[in-house]
């Protein structure tokens, strides 16, 4: 822990703990993803958001592997209400969100990651970029919003 300051009415801040891992530009490199994945939700015990962790991950693995041609950099962030994965590659540009016909046997993946995480984004990366995303603990989305529809007195 971090001390933010000494005396009456100071407050101890939890730094986010980080894990992360590199994996080479193969297809198995998907697998690999979401065990890692497993391992640290389990550690940090939001075994909650491992479903849809390991789903998304697996797609951008499988995205920078296939579109990028580069081995990755994984790194998953325990935040004050849930989790921050980001896949880093060595490619150039930018990833396309694709609207995949009910027939289409692929391009879903960044649909999936818009729909089923909180926030999510693409930076730029030494000699690549990163594209990331956010979850949220689903016991804090329902105490928020239980909360917010609660009348005022």
């Amino acid at each position: 822990m971090t001390a933010l300051g000494t005396g009456p009415g100071r407050r101890r801040a939890r730094t986010a703990s980080v894990v992360s891992t590199t994996l080479p530009a193969h297809a198995a490199s998907a697998g690999a993803a979401r065990r890692f994945v497993t391992a640290a939700l389990t550690r940090w015990c939001v075994e909650d958001l491992d479903e849809t962790a390991t789903l998304l991950v697996s797609e951008l693995v499988t995205n920078a592997v296939l579109h990028a041609g580069s081995g990755v950099l994984l790194r998953i962030a325990r935040t004050s209400d849930g989790i921050r994965c980001e896949v880093i590659d060595r490619g150039p540009g930018r990833p396309v969100m694709h609207h995949a016909d009910p027939e289409d046997v692929n391009g879903r993946g960044l649909e999936l990651v818009d729909d089923m995480s909180r926030a999510w984004g693409v930076a730029p990366a030494v000699g690549g970029k990163s594209v990331w995303f956010e979850l949220v603990r689903a016991q804090l989305l329902a105490s928020s919003s239980a909360s917010a529809t609660e009348p005022m007195p």
